[in-house]
């Protein structure tokens, strides 16, 4: 059991170099560089030719993926905002983790950064000279790097987006009259008053597969139509809940606080009201 456990652990270590690997074995099978490619790449003269341009080109791919990257990471956190802002006034405003909006800028930077630099370079290039170092690239890396990167573009970015952007409205707002929670993929909000709470309890952490404790601390809110609110949920790993979240919630609802190591140990009976 014990090896399994580490099997399943160590498999995403395993998993991303493989993937990596076998993905340039495809690119150089079916996107090869063509003949003509090929023969720049042999020709030392073309070689020495582009190894300046080479060099400031990937200096561009840098600062445009920067660029890009923090720009998208910035527009999918500033719209998240937006979108909690529309339910102020807040006592409590719950925004999910900034890890998430990552995934989208990290992969497009990736896959995009190419394709934007070529098109800048051609509106002030020579387009003649920008072609011939296309297939000096190619050649050198043994597969046509501008169909691989659309071709990821396509598989990797445009999931990644589609898996993303139902998220940037996810939020939970705590205001004097009620609770507004905005999951992933709604557009509508559940609304919630106080009094409708059955019950709200502490936690302070899970377990894993293995039975070890992980400190997580959380609210829970239990409602009366079977709904179940958790603060931590799609947030960072806390040792402690938001400064004064429970108490806030005890006192709107009336309820007394229920203290629990894990979820699996608060109650399961919960007396009315």
């Amino acid at each position: 059991m014990t090896i399994t456990s580490d099997l399943v652990d160590a498999l995403p270590k395993i998993a991303v170099p493989v993937a990596v690997g076998i993905g340039f074995a495809l690119f150089r099978k079916y996107l090869p560089a063509s003949r003509k490619q090929a023969q720049s790449q042999a020709s030392g003269d073309i070689a020495e030719h582009f190894t300046g341009t080479y060099v400031l080109v990937n200096g561009c791919l840098i600062v445009i993926g920067l660029a890009l990257g923090f720009s998208v990471y910035k527009l999918l956190v500033s719209t998240n905002l937006w979108f909690a802002e529309l339910d102020s006034p807040s006592r409590f405003q719950l925004l999910p983790t900034k890890a998430i909006w990552w995934f989208l800028p990290g992969f497009g930077a990736l896959c995009l950064s190419w394709e934007i630099t070529l098109t800048l370079w051609s509106l002030f290039g020579d387009r003649e000279r920008i072609a011939r170092f296309v297939e000096w690239t190619h050649a050198r890396a043994g597969y046509n790097c501008t169909r691989a990167l659309r071709w990821l573009a396509l598989i990797i970015v445009l999931p990644v987006a589609i898996v993303t952007l139902p998220a940037v409205p996810m939020h939970a707002t705590l205001r004097d009259d009620g609770l507004r929670i905005r999951g992933y993929a709604t557009w509508k909000a559940r609304s919630y008053q106080y009094s409708q709470a059955c019950r709200v309890s502490v936690v302070q952490g899970n377990r894993d597969r293995k039975g070890r404790f992980i400190q997580r601390a959380t609210v829970i809110v239990q409602f009366d139509d079977g709904f179940v609110w958790d603060s931590a949920d799609n947030r960072d790993f806390t040792s402690k809940p938001d400064s004064g979240l429970a108490e806030f919630l005890g006192e709107k609802t009336g309820l007394e606080i229920t203290y629990a190591e894990t979820a699996s140990d608060i109650p399961q009976s919960i007396r009315p009201r």
